[in-house]
C-alpha cells in the first residue's frame, strides 16, 4: 500500500470517528431534552379540551372547534385562541430544572402542601385523544421565578420556569375573546364567507354586498351604487379591532331599557344570504363614561362596554364607503376602444394588435401613439366623481343625450369581442358643468371641468405624433423662408454650419444643437388636419418654413415644417404634410420653439 492510499484510509477513518462521535452527542443532547421535558408526551396540536380547576372557584372549561377555542363552562363564549394555543406550546417545550423525588421529599420531611400542591393552586386538565393529562400548578418559589408543578400520577415534583404559570388565564374574563365582532367564530374552512354588511335602522342605515358575478362590493341600500372596494375593506378591518372595554352581564332577562337597547339606536350586522351570522346592538353611554357605549352582542346575548368611536363610524353616511373611480379598465383585457363625438358625428374604431400596439382601423388605418393610448387609459382610471344625480331618465338637460365624447370598449371573450366594460359618455350643459355617466347605470356624475377636453375627438388624434428621425450627421442643407426671404445654412465635411452663398445674417451659437433637437421631432398633440384649416390655425401666405435636406443612404430627402399662429394657451401650431401630402397640424413643444426655433429658424421682418 503506498502513502497516498494510506491517508485516504486514515481520512476516511477519522470522518467516520467525528461522524460517530457527534451523533453520540446529538443523542445524548435528544435523551436529556426527552428525560428533562415537563410533559413528554404531550403533542398540542391533539388537545381538543382544557379545564382549569382552581379552590373556591368555578372550573374553567375550553374545548377546541376545528381551529378555534370556545369557553363552555362557566359560560358560553369564544375564547382567545391564540392564547389558548400559545400556553400549550409553552407547557409541550417546557423543560424542568430541578426534580424533588418522593424520597427526597420523605428524608426533608417536606410535604406537597408546602409547594402548593395539596391541594393545588390550579388544576390544568388537558384531554388529548382519549388520553387526560393533569397538570397540577404550585408556588413559586421564594427567590427567582421558578415554580412547583407536578404532571399526571407521578408522586415527584418538578421545579420549571414561572413563565409558565403567568401565561396562564385564571379567570373567565381573561379567557374571554375581546373582540366585538367575533369574525373567526363565523369562518367556514378558515374563510371569511360573509356576503352582507348592514347598517339598521332604514332611515339612517345601508347595506353593503359584494356582487355575485365580480366579488366587486357594492352598495344596495339605501340607493344602488358601486363601492370603493379599497376603503369598504379598510372599514372592515376596523370592525375586526374593535374591542370590549368591560364585559358587563351575561343575563339574558336583564331589562334592557337600562341600557337603551331595548329600542336600539343603531344595528350591525354581519350575513351570509338572509342569516344574521353577527349582530351587534348599540344603546346609550353610561352617565359618568360618555366615551363608552353599551353594546348587545346578539350571538351571546350579553352586553358589553366598547367605546363611542366605534358607532361614530357607524354613523357615516354610505356616500362615503362609494366609488368615486368613474371606471376600473383591465388594460389587458380591452381589445378594441369604440370612439363617437356628436360634434364629429360618425364612428371609429382602435384595435390592439398582436405585436402589442394599436392601430386604427376604422375609418381609415393609422398607427397610434403608444404614449396616447397609455396616456387615455391612464386618464380614465383616474377620474374622479360627484355624485350629481342617482336616478336620471332625461339625460339632455346634461349634454348626454348626444354626449360630446363617448367611448366602448371591446374584450376578447369566449372567442369574441363583447362589453366586458361600460360604455362611458361626457356631456356639458348651458351652465359650462361637466357631467359623466355610464352604460350600465342610470347616474349622472359631475366631473372636474375640462376632463373630456383632453380625451381624443375624433380618430385621428390618435395618431402616431412622431413625424420624422435623423441623423444629424445626414443633413446637408437647412432652408428657412419667412417674411418673403430665404436663407440657407450648409454642413460642410467636418460637420461645420455656414451660410450659403447670398444668405445674410448670423448663425447662433446653439445652431448645431437646434438641428440636433429638430431632428427627433414629435408634436404635443393632432389638432386638426386638412387644407381647409390652414388660416384657422394662422398659416398665412407669409410662410414660416423650416426644410432638412437629409442624404440617407444614397437618397436626397427633404423634410419639411411650417410654423402658424398660437393658440389660446400660447402654444404654437405647426405643420407637416403626412399621408401624400395631406396636412397634419399640431402642437409644436413649447420649450423647444422659443429655445431653438425662435432663436435659429426665425428670420427677422424686412424694414
Amino acid at each position: 500500500m503506498n502513502t497516498r492510499q494510506t491517508w485516504w484510509l486514515v481520512g476516511i477513518a477519522l470522518v467516520l470517528a467525528a461522524a460517530i462521535f457527534y451523533g453520540e452527542r446529538r443523542r445524548d443532547a435528544q435523551l436529556r431534552a426527552q428525560t428533562n421535558a415537563l410533559v413528554a408526551d404531550l403533542q398540542r396540536d391533539r388537545v381538543t379540551a382544557i379545564e382549569i380547576s382552581q379552590p373556591g372557584q368555578l372550573s374553567i372549561k375550553l374545548r377546541k372547534q376545528g381551529a378555534l377555542w370556545e369557553l363552555a363552562a362557566p359560560l358560553h363564549y369564544p375564547a382567545q385562541t391564540f392564547a389558548a394555543d400559545y400556553w400549550l406550546q409553552m407547557l409541550e417545550k417546557a423543560n424542568w430544572v430541578l426534580k424533588l423525588t418522593e424520597a427526597e421529599m420523605k428524608a426533608q420531611g417536606t410535604t406537597l402542601a408546602e409547594f402548593g400542591l395539596q391541594p393545588a393552586q390550579a388544576m390544568v386538565t388537558l384531554q388529548q385523544g382519549a388520553q387526560s393529562i393533569v397538570v397540577r400548578l404550585g408556588h413559586r418559589l421564594a427567590v427567582g421565578r421558578q415554580f412547583y408543578v407536578q404532571v399526571g400520577d407521578q408522586p415527584d415534583v418538578f421545579i420549571t420556569d414561572g413563565l409558565l404559570l403567568e401565561r396562564l388565564p385564571r379567570t373567565v374574563t381573561a379567557w374571554r375573546d375581546p373582540a366585538v365582532l367575533t369574525f373567526a367564530s363565523i369562518a367556514v374552512s378558515n374563510r371569511l364567507t360573509f356576503d352582507r354588511l348592514e347598517i339598521r335602522p332604514a332611515s339612517n342605515g345601508y347595506t353593503l354586498q359584494p356582487d355575485p358575478a365580480n366579488g366587486r362590493w357594492r352598495i344596495m341600500r339605501p340607493t344602488a351604487a358601486r363601492g370603493d372596494a379599497s376603503k369598504i375593506n379598510q372599514l372592515i378591518g376596523r370592525l375586526a379591532q374593535w374591542q370590549v372595554s368591560e364585559f358587563v352581564t351575561d343575563d339574558a332577562a336583564t331589562n334592557l331599557a337600562e341600557f337603551g337597547l331595548q329600542a336600539p339606536e343603531q344595528e350591525l350586522v354581519i350575513g351570509r344570504g338572509t342569516n344574521d351570522l353577527l349582530v351587534v346592538q348599540f344603546g346609550r353611554s353610561p352617565t359618568n363614561r360618555l366615551d363608552l357605549v353599551y353594546a348587545r352582542l346578539l350571538r351571546h346575548t350579553n352586553i358589553v362596554l366598547t367605546a363611542r368611536t366605534n358607532t361614530d363610524i357607524l354613523r357615516l353616511p354610505f356616500s362615503l364607503w362609494r366609488d368615486r373611480l368613474l371606471v376600473a379598465l383591465d388594460t389587458n383585457r380591452v381589445q378594441e376602444i369604440i370612439g363617437q363625438a356628436n360634434v364629429t358625428n360618425f364612428t371609429y374604431r382602435v384595435r390592439h394588435q398582436t405585436n402589442g400596439t394599436w392601430q386604427v382601423v376604422e375609418p381609415e388605418a393609422l398607427p397610434v401613439d403608444a404614449e396616447l393610448a397609455a396616456l387615455f387609459f391612464d386618464q380614465l382610471n383616474s377620474i374622479e366623481v360627484d355624485f350629481e344625480k342617482d336616478v336620471v331618465t332625461d339625460f339632455a338637460p346634461y349634454g348626454l343625450a348626444e354626449p360630446a365624447r363617448q367611448f366602448a370598449f371591446l374584450s376578447l371573450t369566449n372567442g369574441g369581442l363583447t362589453n366586458l366594460y361600460p360604455t362611458l359618455s361626457f356631456g356639458t350643459n348651458l351652465v359650462g358643468q361637466t357631467f359623466a355617466r355610464r352604460s350600465d347605470e342610470s347616474a349622472v356624475y359631475s366631473v372636474r371641468p375640462g376632463t373630456f377636453g383632453t380625451l381624443p375627438l375624433a380618430h385621428w388624434q390618435w395618431r402616431d405624433r412622431a413625424i420624422w428621425s435623423f441623423d444629424t450627421n445626414d443633413v446637408r442643407r437647412v432652408r428657412i423662408t419667412q417674411h418673403g426671404q430665404l436663407r440657407e445654412v450648409l454642413r460642410g465635411p467636418e460637420g461645420k454650419w455656414t451660410l450659403a452663398p447670398g444668405s445674410t445674417g448670423a448663425l447662433d451659437l446653439s445652431f448645431d444643437e437646434a438641428v440636433f433637437r429638430l431632428s427627433r421631432l414629435s408634436v404635443d398633440r393632432w389638432v386638426g388636419r386638412g387644407d381647409a384649416l390652414r388660416e384657422y390655425f394662422g398659416f398665412s401666405n407669409q410662410l414660416h418654413q423650416v426644410a432638412f435636406e437629409v442624404f440617407r443612404q444614397g437618397v436626397l430627402q427633404t423634410n419639411i415644417i411650417e410654423f402658424g399662429g398660437l393658440s389660446a394657451e400660447g402654444r404654437p401650431f405647426a405643420m407637416v404634410r403626412l399621408d401624400e401630402g395631406r396636412p397634419w397640424y399640431g402642437w409644436f413643444p413649447l420649450s423647444l420653439y422659443y429655445e431653438f426655433v425662435k432663436r435659429n429658424f426665425t428670420l427677422p421682418e424686412r424694414p
